[in-house]
C-alpha cells in the first residue's frame, strides 16, 4: 500500500511541476506578444515621413534609369507608375532640364 501512494504522491508533484511550466510558458507568450506589438507600434508612430524627392532630368535619362537608381531593390515598373502618377506624366518621355517628383 505505501508504494502505491508514493507513486500517486510522486504523480501528482510531476502533474503540479508540469503545470507550472505551461503556465510559465503560456506568461511568456503573452509577455513577447505584448512587447512585440508595442515595439513595433512605437516604430511605426515615431518613423520618420519621407518627403518626396526632386530631381532635374539630364539628357539621356529615362524613367527607367531614375528609379533604378533612387529605387534599389524595389519593383521597377510599379515605382515608374509611381513617379509618372506623381508628375502627373502621360507618357514616358523626358525633357532634360525637366523636374521630377520622385516619390
Amino acid at each position: 500500500m505505501k508504494t502505491l501512494s508514493a507513486f500517486t504522491a510522486r504523480k501528482a508533484r510531476t502533474e503540479k511541476k508540469k503545470l507550472k511550466i505551461y503556465r510559465a510558458l503560456a506568461l511568456l507568450t503573452i509577455w513577447m506578444l505584448i512587447m512585440a506589438f508595442t515595439f513595433f507600434q512605437g516604430n511605426v508612430a515615431m518613423g520618420e515621413v519621407e518627403e518626396p524627392q526632386t530631381v532635374v532630368v539630364s539628357a539621356g535619362d529615362t524613367l527607367w534609369s531614375l528609379a533604378k537608381i533612387h529605387a534599389p531593390g524595389r519593383d521597377i515598373r510599379s515605382y515608374i507608375e509611381q513617379i509618372r502618377q506623381a508628375n502627373q506624366l502621360s507618357g514616358s518621355v523626358l525633357h532634360p532640364g525637366q523636374e521630377l517628383i520622385l516619390p
